[in-house]
């Protein structure tokens, strides 16, 4: 005979209902652990940034203006910069008393055997300042003329050859013998380009003059400074 009272479904298993709640917990653990760690990664990453962050060195602002430069190119001549021209060697303003050096002039230029107009030739800068600078600072080669005298510097610039050397004009009116000393001061003196083909051309040659009025000797150090 079949049973009269109801069927009841199985109640759950204890031990399913705690292993549940342990899985919960379990990844809440988990989840608190992982937070943690990154919190403590993050607090250990900042104090490292700061101290192997790069440093941005600064300059002094007075230093930049007057173009403090020094240890960074040969004494005399100016850093040269990729494609740029060389700058030319500092001239001061002053030059020793009872000298007189006028300004330089090109006086030809050519390519090949074409000869070109001087007012059509392009100044060379570098070499007129470094004409000028070492006639100043040669003064004194000049010695043995009584009653004083010009020289006519020519300089001769190549620069096919990449060469240049300076002689004295016809123009002077020192003796050949005086002006020779002076010129060959002067070429010791002329410092080459830091690099020819940066110096701005159009032709493969130049000749450029520079008149110089020098003193009676014994009388340099007498007289107001030439301005």
């Amino acid at each position: 005979m079949r049973s009269t009272q109801p069927s009841l479904p199985p109640s759950e298993p204890a031990h399913s209902r705690h292993l549940g709640s342990g899985s919960r917990g379990d990844r809440a653990v988990r989840a608190q652990l992982v937070i943690a760690l990154i919190a403590l990664l993050v607090m250990l990453a900042v104090p490292l940034y700061l101290l192997r962050r790069p440093r941005v060195e600064t300059r002094d602002p007075k230093a930049a203006a007057s173009g403090d430069n020094r240890g960074n190119a040969p004494a005399g001549l100016s850093p040269l910069a990729p494609g740029t021209a060389p700058a030319p060697p500092p001239v001061g303003s002053a030059q020793p008393r009872g000298l007189n050096v006028g300004d330089a002039k090109i006086i030809r230029c050519q390519k090949g055997n074409s000869k070109v107009p001087p007012e059509q030739c392009v100044r060379q800068p570098y070499f007129e300042e470094a004409l000028v600078k070492a006639i100043r600072d040669n003064a004194s080669c000049v010695t043995s003329s009584p009653a004083g005298g010009t020289v006519n510097f020519v300089l001769d610039i190549d620069f096919k050859r990449r060469k240049s050397h300076a002689w004295a004009g016809k123009s002077g009116s020192l003796k050949k013998k005086t002006a020779k000393e002076a010129v060959s001061c002067v070429n010791k003196a002329l410092p080459p380009p830091p690099d020819w083909a940066q110096v701005p051309h159009q032709h493969e040659r130049y000749q450029l003059a520079v008149l110089a009025t020098y003193p009676p000797s014994g009388a340099a150090g007498g007289g107001d400074p030439a301005r």
